[in-house]
C-alpha cells in the first residue's frame, strides 16, 4: 500500500481503545474483518464504530467470512462513496485511489 501512498498501522482488536490511540489527523478508515485471522475473536463492531463515529473516521467491516454472524443493521450508516461489499479488494482499491 505504500506504493501508493497509504499507510497502514495494525493494532490489536481486541482492546477497541488501541484504535483510538493509533488514530491521528491523517486516518481516512478502520478496516476490520468480523473475525480477523488468526485467532478468529469476533471483532467489537459495535465499540470501534462508536470510536470512530466520535473522530469521525468510517469503520470498514470485510463480512466474507461470517455473513451470518454480522448483518449490516437498519441503524448502519453507510458512507455515501462507500457500499458493503463481499471482497477486501475493493476496500483496498477505494481507499488507494
Amino acid at each position: 500500500m505504500k506504493q501508493f501512498g497509504v499507510e497502514v498501522r495494525f493494532v490489536d482488536p481486541l482492546d477497541p481503545e488501541n484504535y483510538r490511540r493509533a488514530t491521528d489527523a491523517r486516518t481516512k478508515a478502520y478496516y476490520a474483518e468480523t473475525l480477523p485471522n488468526p485467532k478468529l475473536n469476533v471483532f467489537p463492531i459495535k465499540e470501534v464504530a462508536d470510536i470512530g463515529r466520535s473522530l469521525g473516521v468510517p469503520l470498514i467491516v470485510d463480512n466474507t467470512a461470517a455473513p451470518l454472524i454480522a448483518r449490516r443493521s437498519n441503524t448502519a450508516r453507510p458512507s455515501s462513496s462507500i457500499r458493503q461489499r463481499n471482497t477486501s479488494a475493493v476496500m483496498a482499491l477505494r481507499l488507494a485511489g
